[in-house]
């Protein structure tokens, strides 16, 4: 049996798939699936289904996307990261096994230098460790003025055309279709506060080296948005990593390859103690 419902922390959405607290395996470690900017919960559906058959999957809508609010006040990255831990206290999850694509991945690093003691894994998907340099900061800004200026449709056509292999939109339209469904149905106030919010993140770089809990870092074969060798060095310096490249696999390698994707997830859970 599986839930959606809002948490009580900022009215956060998240699906649970056992909303008690019994997991189908008791000795499996919980796993949260962080999901992508600027997508939703329903952008990690397929894993979430996947997974919960074997143990308890929770996977939230970050603040201002899908069906959880903005909020009243702006919010910097560091807000996400909190609403993250507010999340866990409220399931009754003292630690979880985190695995984030992209921005989720950004929030997977960032939640485990803050709250080590909270992760007991990590998987990284098409990530990095770095903040926004100067150049990337000025087109998140570009960013917000086109969905200003000409909406979402506009915005996600740009932003998918950059985020999935080049192949993708002969081989899978329906994906095409899909993904481009999703971002339009956000509110341009939401997609415009994490472009903000994506801008105000801090480097993880230094907290590389202190990572000790199993991680796993995956890269899409044609990912033009985190090129390969940029997770080569982040693998390098997580003693207890190991790199898995899915080919064919854009940016989204989630939703690219979604068998390939979730296979990896079942190798690794057996990892973690």
């Amino acid at each position: 049996m599986t839930t959606s419902e809002k948490s009580a922390h900022l009215s956060s959405f998240v699906r649970d798939s056992a909303p008690t607290g019994s997991s189908p395996n008791a000795s499996s470690p919980v796993v949260v699936l962080l999901h992508a900017f600027p997508f939703d919960s329903r952008m990690v559906e397929s894993a979430f289904l996947a997974l919960s058959s074997h143990t308890r999957v929770l996977a939230p809508d970050i603040r201002g996307l899908g069906q959880t609010p903005l909020g009243s006040a702006p919010h910097f990255f560091e807000h996400l990261v909190d609403d993250l831990a507010a999340i866990l206290d409220s399931r009754g999850v003292a630690r979880a096994v985190l695995a984030g694509v992209s921005m989720g991945g950004y929030l997977a690093l960032r939640f485990s230098e803050k709250y080590p003691e909270r992760v007991r894994g990590l998987v990284l998907a098409a990530t990095h460790a770095a903040a926004d340099t100067d150049i990337q900061r000025i087109g998140r800004a570009g960013g917000a003025t086109t969905i200003e200026r000409d909406g979402l449709e506009s915005y996600a056509a740009g932003f998918l055309k950059g985020a999935l292999a080049p192949d993708a939109p002969e081989k899978n339209p329906q994906l095409v279709g899909a993904l481009s469904a999703q971002i339009t149905s956000q509110s341009s106030s939401g997609v415009i506060a994490n472009l903000v919010a994506l801008a105000t993140r801090t480097s993880t770089e230094a907290h590389l080296a202190n990572i000790t809990v199993p991680t796993m870092l995956v890269a899409g074969e044609h990912d033009l948005i985190i090129p390969f060798a940029k997770m080569q060095a982040m693998a390098a310096s997580i003693a207890n990593s190991e790199l898995r490249i899915v080919a064919g696999a854009g940016h989204l390698v989630n939703v690219e390859a979604p068998s390939a994707f979730e296979e990896l997830l079942a190798e690794f859970l057996p990892r973690v103690v």
